[in-house]
């Protein structure tokens, strides 16, 4: 894996960061427009095997809040996001439990503090 450390002002959502540089065919970094942060999937059933769905807090706008909770289909590039109630929420990491009977990857529950301001 090959990570940046300088990223340039002028480069957008979509830019290749790796592209031009003398490293292994294939090698990418592109640079995206949204993020999550704290990944998590099935750890249980799957660590240290390929899986389908990731979890992670949102990040989607300019001022780098995050949003709510994100689940990512690997296989078919597709999100579902759940928002949070108010702007005063901050999501924490989320935690995926499988479900003891649980046949498919994503049989269990996320689960996920929103910290909220005491007033």
């Amino acid at each position: 894996m090959v990570i940046p450390i300088d990223i340039p002002n002028e480069c957008n959502p979509g830019d290749d960061l790796l592209y031009g540089k003398n490293l292994e065919p294939g090698c990418r970094f592109i640079k995206q427009k949204d993020a999550i942060e704290f990944p998590q999937y099935n750890y249980d059933r799957f660590n240290a095997k390929p899986y389908r769905y990731v979890y992670g807090s949102a990040i989607q706008n300019d001022k780098g809040s995050t949003v709510g909770v994100v689940r990512v289909d690997t296989k078919n590039r597709e999100t579902i996001v759940w928002s949070k109630d108010n702007e005063e929420q901050i999501c924490a990491e989320p935690v995926f439990i499988g479900a003891p009977d649980g046949v498919a990857e994503g049989d269990g529950k996320c689960l996920v503090f929103h910290n909220v301001p005491i007033t």
